[in-house]
């Protein structure tokens, strides 16, 4: 819900596979709704993970 890949958060979990993963990430209506309106935008910007994980290395030393 916060914008993390399922496949990451698969990773960090543990998870030997999606489908567990898919059974705790719940989402509400409100987020799915969301999520549409964004996709929906032709310019909105596109997530870049490897970008939000280097700024959080360089912030976390």
């Amino acid at each position: 819900m916060r914008g993390i890949p399922l496949t990451v958060i698969k990773e960090l979990m543990g998870h030997a596979t999606i489908d567990m993963t898919e059974r705790y990430a719940h989402l509400s209506p409100d987020t799915r709704r969301e999520a549409v309106g964004v996709l929906d935008r032709p310019s909105a910007p596109a997530c870049d993970i490897r970008a939000t994980r280097m700024e959080d290395a360089a912030n976390h030393p």
